[in-house]
C-alpha cells in the first residue's frame, strides 16, 4: 500500500533547512571568505533557491516510498529500491532538473546558460557521491526519529487503552456488588414493614441516578462524589437501630477538585460490612473525609464484627478492586494504610487529586 506523500510541518522545516537554507548559507560563506569578499547576488540566491527546491523532490520520494521498507525490516525491498533510486537520481539531476530550468524563459539568461551547460555535459553524478550519501543519511535520520516518535505514541495509546479497559472491568465488578447490597437492604426493611422503606427507596433512587449517569464520566467534582457517599451512609444507617453508632463527617470539600467516580465507595462499604452486626444491630462506624489543598484524606474506623463467610484478613472484593484502581490511576500519588486489631479496624487513605477535569 502506498503511504501518504504529505509532509508534516517538522518534516517541511527539515527539508527546507537541509536542501535550501544550508545551500544559501554555503553560498554566503563561499562568497565572503573564498571568492569576492562580498555578499552573494540576488541572482545567485535565486539559483540556490530554485535548485534547492528541485533537489528536494527525489529525497522526499526516498523518505516517503523507500525508507519505510527499511523500518518494516523488508531489507531486500529496501536494497533494490535504493539502487533504483540512486540510478534515477543522476538522470533526474542531469536531465529533468537542468532541462526544466533551461526552459524557464522568465529566468535570468545566465541561469539558463548554466543550466544548458550542465544539461549537455557528459559528467555522471553531477553532485558528489559524498554529498548524496550525506543527504541520504540526514533524511534517514529524520525517518528514524519520526518512526521512534510514532512508536512511542502507539505505545502510549495502547497503554491508555489497556488502563481504561482495566478500570472499566473493575468498575463493572463494583457496581453490581453495590446494587446487590442496597437492594438487599430494601428487601429486608420491606419484609419487616419498616416505615423507613419509602425514604430508603428515594435515597436509593438518587444513588442509582448518580451511578447510571454521573459515574459514567471519567471524573466528577469531589463534592458530588462525597454527596453520593453521604446518601449511601444514610441508606446503610436505616438498617440499624440506635444501638449502632454511625458518624460521617467532611471538611473542606468543594467542587474545584475532581476524582474518579465510585473510587471511595468500597472503603465506606467495608466499614458497614465488617463493622456492624446485622443480627444484634450494634457496633460503630466512623468516616472522616478532609480536603487540604489538593490532598484528600479519608479515615475510617469501625468495630470488628465477624460476618459469615469473612474473616478479619478478608477485606472483600470491593477493597481489592479499589486497591488495583489506585495503583492504576494514582501511582506514587496515594498512600493506603490499614491497621486492624482485635476490637477496631482503622484505614487511612491519602490521595493527591487534581483540579483539572
Amino acid at each position: 500500500m502506498v503511504k501518504s506523500l504529505k509532509l508534516s510541518l517538522p518534516e517541511v522545516l527539515f527539508f527546507g533547512i537541509v536542501f535550501i537554507l544550508f545551500s544559501i548559507l554555503t553560498d554566503f560563506e563561499y562568497n565572503l571568505y573564498e571568492k569576492t569578499g562580498r555578499l552573494p547576488s540576488l541572482l545567485s540566491l535565486l539559483e540556490r533557491l530554485i535548485y534547492g527546491v528541485l533537489r528536494t523532490i527525489p529525497y522526499w520520494l526516498y523518505y516517503k516510498l523507500i525508507l519505510p521498507a527499511l523500518f518494516e525490516k523488508r531489507y531486500r525491498t529496501f536494497g533494490w529500491r535504493l539502487l533504483v533510486f540512486l540510478f534515477l537520481l543522476d538522470g533526474y539531476l542531469h536531465y529533468v532538473m537542468y532541462g526544466l530550468v533551461m526552459n524557464l524563459w522568465f529566468l535570468p539568461e545566465t541561469m539558463l546558460v548554466s543550466a544548458r551547460k550542465w544539461y549537455h555535459s557528459n559528467v555522471l553524478l553531477h553532485f558528489s557521491i559524498v554529498y548524496i550519501i550525506r543527504e541520504l543519511l540526514m533524511v534517514s535520520a529524520l525517518g528514524y526519529y519520526q518512526q521512534s516518535v510514532r512508536q512511542q505514541q502507539r505505545l502510549h495509546e495502547l497503554s491508555q487503552h489497556q488502563l481504561q479497559t482495566e478500570l472499566d472491568s473493575l468498575r463493572a465488578q463494583l457496581q453490581p456488588h453495590f446494587f446487590f447490597n442496597t437492594l438487599n437492604t430494601i428487601y429486608s426493611l420491606a419484609l419487616h414493614g419498616s416505615v423507613k422503606t419509602a425514604s430508603l427507596v428515594a435515597r436509593h433512587a438518587d444513588i442509582m441516578r448518580y451511578i447510571l449517569y454521573r459515574a459514567r464520566k471519567k471524573r466528577v467534582p469531589l463534592d458530588e462524589e462525597i454527596n453520593f457517599l453521604s446518601n449511601y451512609v444514610a441508606v446503610e444507617s436505616m438498617r440499624f437501630s440506635d444501638k449502632a453508632s454511625i458518624r460521617f463527617e467532611t471538611q473542606g470539600i468543594h467542587n474545584r477538585i475532581f476524582i474518579e467516580p465510585l473510587l471511595l465507595l468500597p472503603f465506606v462499604e467495608n466499614t458497614f460490612k465488617h463493622g456492624l452486626s446485622q443480627e444484634i444491630r450494634t457496633g460503630f462506624v466512623q468516616i472522616v473525609l478532609v480536603l487540604i489543598d489538593h490532598e484528600l484524606i479519608l479515615e475510617t474506623r469501625n468495630s470488628m464484627v465477624q460476618a459469615a463467610g469473612h474473616t478479619r484478613a478478608d477485606p472483600g472484593i470491593g477493597l481489592a478492586n479499589v486497591s488495583k484502581q489506585l495503583a492504576l490511576l494514582y501511582p506514587d500519588q496515594h498512600e493506603l494504610s490499614i491497621q486492624p486489631d482485635n476490637t477496631c479496624y482503622f484505614l487511612r487513605l491519602r490521595l493527591l487529586l487534581s483540579s483539572n477535569d
